[in-house]
C-alpha cells in the first residue's frame, strides 16, 4: 500500500463515492498547485440558535440586494435570524436559512451586519457532476464572475482585481471554480480570497464565499523576514522536543518546506488577530508543513504507514510561532486574547 497523507484540515474539494460532488469548503489553500489547505477562517455560530428578528424592515434593502445579486433566489422565501461570532461577540451577522429558488433549491446566506454585504452564498445540498458537455468555457465563466464582484463590489471593484491574482479551473466538466488570490506588496495573503463557482451550464453563480478584510487603516510589517525559513524549522523543533519527549526527532517536511530557497512568506491575515491587534502591524509568517514520524524504522515507506500532517505558521520577524498543531498539543495564538476577552467580561 502507497504512503498516505492523512490532512488535517478538510479539502478544498470533496468526492464522494457513488458519484462525485462538489462541495465548498471556504478555506485559502496558498498556492494553485498545493494539496494542503490551509487555516481556516473559523467563523462558527454561537452555542445559542441564531436570534429571530421579529421586525425584519430594517433588512428590506439587504433582501433586496440579495435577489438583484441572485435572481434566482424568491424574496418571499428571505427570513433573517441574527448570530454572532463564537469568538469574537462582537461581530455579528444577518443570516437567512435555506432561502429557496424557484426549482425548490435551498441556499444558506451569510450577510455582515454592519457593512450588509454579503459575505457567503452556500447551497444546503453538495453540487452534482453532470455527463453531458458543458455550455460555457472557463472564459466565459471568469467572465461572469467577474461581472458578479463588479456588481458586489461598486467603486471597490477595481481595487479588488489590482490586489488580486485570479485562478480559475475546471471541476468535471460541470462547474468553473473562480478564486481570487490576495497580495499585498507582491505577498500573497495566508487567508483571504474571494471564492466563487458558476455553473458551466446555466452560467449562474452557484456558489460565492468572500474573505476580504478592510485594510485600508492597516500598517504592515516589513515584506523582508527577519526568520529565516530553516531558522523557523529549528523553532518548530526545539518547541516540540521540549513539549513532547514522545515525538522528539521525528519531524519529516513536506511540501514547501522541502526547499527554503523557494519559499515564500505570507501575510498572517488571521481574522482573530486582526480584531485584537488592530494597533499592530499586520504581520509577516512562514508557513511549515510536517509529518511527525514515529514508526519502526524497520518499516518499508510501502508498508502502509499512515502519517498525518501538520501546520505550523511563525512570525517571520520576531519567531514566535502563532499556530501549530502536533500529536500530543496545540499552539493558537488568537485563544490568548479569546480567553483575555471572556475574563474580562466575566469581571
Amino acid at each position: 500500500m502507497s504512503r498516505k497523507i492523512i490532512i488535517i484540515f478538510l479539502a478544498a474539494i470533496i468526492l464522494v463515492a457513488a458519484g462525485s460532488v462538489l462541495a465548498i469548503q471556504h478555506t485559502d489553500s496558498l498556492t494553485e498547485n498545493s494539496t494542503t489547505p490551509t487555516e481556516t477562517e473559523t467563523v462558527t455560530p454561537t452555542n445559542n440558535p441564531p436570534e429571530i428578528v421579529k421586525n425584519d424592515t430594517e433588512f428590506d434593502s439587504v433582501k433586496e440586494r440579495i435577489v438583484e445579486l441572485f435572481p434566482n433566489i424568491l424574496l418571499s422565501s428571505l427570513t433573517p435570524t441574527q448570530d454572532c461570532d463564537s469568538q469574537i461577540p462582537e461581530i455579528r451577522y444577518i443570516l437567512y436559512e435555506n432561502a429557496l429558488t424557484e426549482k425548490g433549491e435551498k441556499y444558506d446566506i451569510k450577510v455582515d451586519y454592519e457593512t450588509r454585504e454579503i459575505r457567503s452564498y452556500r447551497s444546503t445540498e453538495p453540487q452534482l457532476s453532470r455527463s453531458e458537455e458543458p455550455e460555457i468555457s472557463l472564459e466565459e465563466a471568469e467572465e461572469i464572475a467577474l461581472e458578479f464582484l463588479k456588481k458586489l463590489k461598486g467603486d471597490r471593484y477595481d481595487e479588488v482585481i489590482e490586489e488580486s491574482h485570479i485562478i480559475t479551473k475546471d471541476w468535471e466538466n460541470t462547474y468553473a471554480d473562480v478564486r481570487l488570490k490576495r497580495f499585498h506588496n507582491d505577498v500573497q495573503f495566508y487567508i483571504g480570497s474571494i471564492h466563487l463557482i458558476i455553473d458551466l451550464k446555466t452560467g449562474e453563480v452557484a456558489e460565492f464565499y468572500q474573505r476580504w478584510p478592510d485594510f485600508k487603516n492597516s500598517t504592515f510589517s516589513s515584506p523582508e523576514p527577519e526568520i529565516t525559513p530553516d531558522e523557523a524549522k529549528q523553532i518548530i523543533e526545539t518547541t516540540i522536543n521540549e513539549k513532547d519527549s514522545e515525538t522528539r526527532g521525528c519531524i519529516k517536511y513536506y511540501y514547501d518546506s522541502v526547499n527554503s530557497e523557494t519559499m515564500e512568506p505570507y501575510w498572517y491575515s488571521n481574522y482573530v488577530l486582526l480584531w485584537y491587534e488592530k494597533d499592530m502591524p499586520v504581520r509577516l509568517v512562514w508557513r511549515i508543513d510536517f509529518t511527525v514520524n514515529t514508526k519502526d524504522e524497520t518499516e518499508t515507506e510501502d508498508s502502509g504507514h499512515n502519517f498525518t500532517l501538520y501546520t505550523a505558521v511563525v512570525d517571520a520577524h520576531s519567531g514566535e510561532i502563532l499556530s501549530m498543531t502536533s500529536p500530543n498539543f496545540r499552539i493558537y495564538k488568537p485563544n490568548e486574547y479569546i480567553e483575555s476577552a471572556s475574563e474580562g467580561s466575566a469581571t
